[in-house]
């Protein structure tokens, strides 16, 4: 596991002194294709597992609305990927125990707890293929809990 892998990696070798997300564009589906969304939102913390917790939940999460992407969602391999690396690595997982502070460039203040979610302009391209996996990703949980209760609904082939 990668998580497991990379936590291990930062007590044995060397953990960043600080950890730097730059969300500028965050892919909804995939890192490099449409659709995406221009969030402007750069994150730092000294704490790896936090930040990524962090940025999955207020900027990935909220935009995408992929279940994949939630960090609260116990059964996902997102969760599994942080609480391995926090486990291996000595990251703080659970956000209770995170001070954020958040600046709003825009509004030229500090944010409270209710305004940490960041919610971009969403670009969605032309590439069907790329509008399917989102559209697959994001409704799969539901398609799933069709095909649970009435069999095969479809197949698709890419």
């Amino acid at each position: 596991m990668l998580g497991a892998a990379i936590g291990m990696f930062m007590r044995m070798i060397r953990k960043a002194d600080l950890n730097i997300t730059t969300a500028e564009w965050v892919g909804l589906s995939s890192r490099i294709d449409p659709p995406v969304v221009q969030t402007k939102a750069v994150l730092a913390s000294t704490d790896p597992v936090a930040l990524d917790y962090h940025a999955a939940k207020y900027v990935l999460f909220p935009n995408s609305r992929i279940s994949l992407h939630n960090p609260d969602y116990e059964k996902g391999p997102l969760r599994e990927y942080l609480e391995k690396c926090a486990e291996h690595g000595g990251g703080i997982l659970d956000e209770r125990y995170v001070a954020v502070k958040s600046y709003d460039f825009g509004t030229s203040k500090f944010q409270d707890d209710a305004d940490l979610v960041v919610i971009g302009e969403k670009q969605w391209g032309s590439d069907p293929k790329t509008l399917l996996k989102y559209m697959l990703l994001r409704y799969a949980p539901w398609l799933l809990g069709l095909i649970g209760r009435t069999g095969t609904l479809f197949t698709i082939s890419l």
